[in-house]
């Protein structure tokens, strides 16, 4: 978003940037893709002001590298059957679970996860999204995976171990 510091390119010119950037390294592709688009679209579309001008504006500078945690061991991307949980303890929530495959997890700055609050409703508003920041107690990078490929990529097995998020 161009008020962030954004370029303007439109979805479209995003689009050609990001195939050109596969052309010469898939790595730095997916890298800046994941953080600018998995992990900058859910700030954009449902932060508030406050964090859009902290995290959209210093990914687009290169200040922040992003990641987005939804994939788990158990349930893959099938947010339904997702495990983490998300307890709101009146000025916080405590995160417990642990997400797989998470791309920039080992190296990110912020990112964006999901955590179950109602386990009721499921899929059908009982998950709610977080942004996390690297060093946030309770958070940890247990270890990155072996890849066939794309090596010059981060990715990760992150736990959240009664991580308070504001």
């Amino acid at each position: 978003e161009e008020q962030y510091g954004g370029a303007g390119l439109g979805k479209l010119g995003y689009c050609i940037m990001i195939e050109e950037l596969a052309r010469g390294c898939p790595s730095t592709c997916i890298t800046i893709g994941v953080s600018s688009s998995l992990c900058g679209t859910p700030i954009s579309f449902a932060g508030t002001e406050e964090q859009k001008r902290k995290y959209l504006t210093a990914i687009i500078q290169g200040k922040m590298l992003g990641a987005y945690a939804l994939t788990e061991a158990g349930s893959g991307s099938d947010a339904a059957g997702m495990k983490t949980t998300a307890v709101d303890d009146g000025d916080a929530y405590v995160l417990n679970g642990e997400k797989v495959f998470v791309t920039n997890g080992g190296i990110a700055d912020v990112l964006v996860t999901f955590g179950l609050t109602d386990k009721a409703k499921g899929a059908r508003g009982g998950i709610t999204s977080f942004i996390v920041e690297k060093g946030m107690k309770g958070f940890k990078v247990e270890r990155d995976e072996e890849k066939m490929g794309i090596h010059g990529s981060s990715t990760a097995v992150l736990v959240f171990q009664d991580m308070r998020v504001p």
